[in-house]
């Protein structure tokens, strides 16, 4: 199975955004693209997708940053799913951001833990993915005092664990679109690879760039924008791209999972 993740400058325009994310999408030969948080502006934007699409083999997950139908339902960083020619509505939306969010409310936890197995949850070919939003891979912990061991976040409730534990084991690929660069690099890369750890695999892209309130700027050639591990070790994509405007990057894997006794 051929998986891409695609990264966008976070400068670009969101006419830009859905100008290359229909580009990208229609041109490629993989089975599943992971588009960086924050694909799109709105349903607007999607309806304008949705008519741009003619690859009915690609599938991709795109996030949208406002979803409003309603004054009633006003919601931030959707989901929504690609496939067979059509787009998705998971009806599922990103439940908190940060470790401090998370650190003292279990309930949050409890929350996403319960979508996962059916909202957050795709199957191609028999390989399972799960999905996290952004900053939700906060749900796992680092030990400081043990050289930022990760962690379950709340492995001492039985029941949260028990949880857990079943996400992973119906899990074959953890996927995770991020908005911008995440700091603490090593704390995040142990979290990652915790992730991917049983013969899973991990893949997470966010965008590039200069993001509002940050001094540094991203480069599109920065190693921290595509992530991918295997059995919690990092992996090599088998192609690059780089826009030559440095409009976008797209990292090509290849995974196989032949021994996964659900293909």
């Amino acid at each position: 199975m051929i998986i891409q993740l695609v990264a966008f400058n976070v400068s670009s325009t969101w006419k830009k955004r859905l100008e290359m994310t229909t580009e990208i999408f229609n041109n490629s030969n993989a089975d599943l693209i992971l588009f960086s948080g924050h694909t799109l502006l709105n349903l607007k934007y999607v309806r304008a997708l949705k008519k741009s699409i003619t690859n009915n083999h690609t599938r991709a997950i795109i996030e949208i940053k406002d979803y409003e139908r309603n004054s009633f339902m006003e919601l931030s960083n959707s989901l929504f799913y690609i496939h067979d020619g059509i787009i998705e509505d998971m009806f599922s939306s990103q439940i908190f951001a940060s470790s401090k969010e998370i650190k003292n409310d279990s309930m949050l936890a409890e929350r996403l833990l319960k979508e996962m197995p059916e909202r957050r949850k795709i199957i191609i070919d028999g390989i399972r993915f799960t999905i996290l939003q952004c900053g939700e891979i906060n749900i796992i912990a680092n030990r400081q005092k043990n050289q930022n061991k990760p962690y379950f976040r709340f492995e001492d409730e039985p029941n949260m664990a028990s949880m857990f534990n079943e996400v992973e084991k119906t899990t074959d690929v953890f996927i995770n679109p991020i908005h911008t660069p995440m700091g603490n690099i090593n704390k995040m890369r142990k979290k990652k690879a915790l992730l991917s750890k049983d013969g899973r695999y991990y893949f997470s892209t966010n965008n590039f760039g200069k993001s509002n309130g940050q001094k540094k700027v991203t480069p599109i050639t920065s190693t921290n924008i595509h992530y991918a591990y295997y059995d919690g070790k990092e992996l090599t994509p088998i192609k690059e791209v780089l826009e030559e405007k440095g409009c976008y990057k797209i990292s090509t894997y290849e995974i196989s999972l032949r021994n996964s006794s659900n293909i």
